[in-house]
């Protein structure tokens, strides 16, 4: 294996939140696609990706860090392990056979913008799944970043996203890619919603669970 690396002296997180940025980070997950199709050899070494991506054993998969424990329900949030299962259930009914690679946590945080334009992702972890199934995961947290404060998206957030990357790719989704990438985006919601459940025993819903408790049917009915 051959690897070149080179300095980068610029750019910056941006803010994902703003049109533009979201703009910027669909069409570039929407180049990467189309960049990753040229090499046949990656479908069969990314596999299915890192834990957060892993919806097909639904609800949960092994968590990627031993932290926190997916195996007990903590009481009171049996609603949140019966919606994980929707979405799972929902993507693998859906979802299209012919798969694509890309980045598996293509978010702001993982990205730098210089002058306007994505001059760089970082942090690869690379998924091979349906194209709508890869597009769900970013539209569910392309806001996100340490710095910029932004968080898991609402079903609004997602919305935007995914018909930002339907002009960048050039075509719209059908029904059934629709429902494929929304339910992906809620269940990456629903992970994040349960990693963060694990890591406050007993207190209140932190805002990523607090998001997905009042908007859950929001998230999986979307279509557009």
């Amino acid at each position: 294996m051959l690897v070149a690396q080179e300095l980068l002296d610029r750019g910056e997180t941006p803010d994902g939140s703003a049109p533009g940025v979201r703009r910027l980070l669909a069409e570039g997950l929407a180049q990467h696609i189309e960049l990753l199709r040229r090499d046949g050899t990656l479908l069969a070494r990314a596999g299915a990706g890192p834990s957060w991506c892993r919806y097909q054993n639904g609800p949960w998969p092994t968590p990627h860090d031993p932290i926190v424990d997916f195996t007990t329900c903590p009481p009171g949030y049996a609603w949140l392990d019966a919606f994980a299962r929707r979405a799972s259930e929902q993507v693998l009914t859906h979802r299209r056979r012919e798969l694509v690679v890309g980045h598996a946590d293509w978010y702001a945080g993982n990205c730098a913008v210089a002058d306007g334009k994505l001059v760089a992702t970082f942090d690869w972890e690379l998924i091979a799944d349906a194209e709508a199934v890869v597009a769900g995961f970013a539209a569910s947290s392309y806001a996100s970043s340490s710095s910029s404060g932004g968080g898991l998206s609402t079903p609004e957030e997602t919305l935007e996203f995914l018909r930002d990357y339907e002009v960048a790719r050039g075509r719209p989704f059908d029904g059934a890619e629709q429902r494929t990438a929304a339910a992906a985006a809620a269940w990456i919601v629903a992970f994040n919603a349960r990693w963060e459940t694990a890591m406050r025993p007993g207190l209140q819903d932190g805002a990523t669970t607090a998001l997905l408790r009042e908007r859950s049917h929001d998230h999986l009915a979307l279509t557009w």
